[in-house]
């Protein structure tokens, strides 16, 4: 599996949007998730080089986990 970029976790929309977009015009490729629990899905799915997460996020998973 090749590694895919940066994956941006968070519940928090604007704050993920703001990030992503100062990430891609630096040149970085980025996934955004907007839970853990998405994200849990993606990272079985695919191999990131780097993650951008926040910690306390709702549904099943947080940042910790």
């Amino acid at each position: 599996m090749t590694a895919s970029g940066i994956l941006l976790v968070d519940d928090e929309i604007a704050l993920i949007n703001v990030v992503n977009h100062w990430l891609e015009n630096a040149g970085y490729e980025t996934t955004t998730c907007y839970s853990a629990d998405e994200a849990a899905d993606k990272i079985l799915n695919n191999e990131y080089d780097v993650l951008f997460s926040d910690v306390i996020m709702p549904g099943n998973l947080n940042g910790f986990t």
